[in-house]
């Protein structure tokens, strides 16, 4: 069995974040700006997988704030269901020259950086976005 140290530094910092503070300057920010749960998991996703560029970090690293910063115990399993996928949808968003991902299939297609940029990064984002739109409006129907 072989062990991937990358990763289990990776969720030791996630782990340990939250209790740093800065998971709640990310909270504090974005909190001023009034956006509903879904929208909100969506943005800070999307922030944290252009900077870090990884969604596996940036999701579960949302998922853990949300979890401890918001009652979350009143909401269905739709809403529940919804807010992940928000939340997902974020992690899809802005990937760009930090993603493993874009390395990939750039050089297995053989296609360039800037269309790369131009298809790729634009692509996912637009998916990203329809899908945060679609979980917004399907969790004000189940409201």
């Amino acid at each position: 069995m072989t062990v991937n140290f990358g990763l289990l530094i990776m969720y030791g910092l996630l782990a340990m974040i939250p209790g740093v503070g800065i998971a709640f300057l990310y909270l504090d920010t974005l909190a001023e700006i009034h956006l509903p749960l879904v929208l909100f998991g969506f943005v800070l996703a999307a922030i944290l997988r252009a900077t870090l560029g990884t969604t596996t970090a940036a999701v579960t690293f949302v998922a853990v704030l949300l979890a401890k910063a918001f009652d979350t115990t009143s909401l269905n399993p739709s809403q529940h269901a919804l807010l992940a996928v928000g939340v997902s949808a974020g992690g899809m968003c802005l990937s760009n020259f930090n993603d493993a991902g874009f390395w990939v299939l750039s050089r297995y297609f053989g296609i360039s950086e800037q269309v790369m940029l131009k298809t790729w990064t634009l692509g996912v984002t637009i998916m990203g976005c329809v899908t945060a739109t679609i979980a917004s409006l399907l969790l004000l129907a189940v409201s």
